[in-house]
Formats: C-alpha cells, structure tokens, sequence
C-alpha cells in the first residue's frame, strides 16, 4: 500500500512537471535564444543529478559519476535544440 501511493505520488508529480514545459519554452525563449535556454537547462539538470547522485553515494565501482554526466548532457542536446528551434 505504502509503495503504491509513493507510486502515485511521484507519477502525478511528473504529470504536473512536464505539462509545463511547453509553457516555460515559450516564456524562456522570449527572453534567450535558443541555444542559451538548452545551455542553462542543461547546466541545471547537470548540477541536480550531480547532488542527487552524491547524496546516494555515487559513484560506485559500477557507475562513475563523469560517466553518467556525459550521457546525461549528449543524449538531450539534439533533441531539445531541434524542439526549441522549432519553437
């Protein structure tokens, strides 16, 4: 049961997050362009994920930190620079 609220939870919380998105692309994009808007969002999500993960006590032997930075910044930056051009 309590596993199945958390669930809940952190799904509605998702829901809530990226049906802003499109919101906070057009209100950033009216102030930066679109290669600025990707670099501070990707500086951003950087410095989350690079707290969350040393706060779990990464890296470990089986995951290195710079590792998981690296497919966290290349894996985005096409999409979302194409998805913001569009914009």
């Amino acid at each position: 049961m309590h596993n199945e609220r958390n669930a809940l939870i952190m799904g509605m919380g998702a829901v809530i997050m990226w049906s802003t998105v499109a919101t906070g692309f057009k209100l950033g994009l009216e102030v930066m362009e679109p290669v600025q808007l990707l670099f501070m969002g990707t500086v951003l999500s950087s410095a989350v994920f690079a707290i969350v993960a040393s706060r779990q006590g990464w890296p470990r032997k089986h995951f290195r930190l710079r590792e998981g930075m690296r497919f966290a910044l290349i894996n985005p930056i096409l999409y979302y620079l194409v998805l913001l051009e569009a914009y």
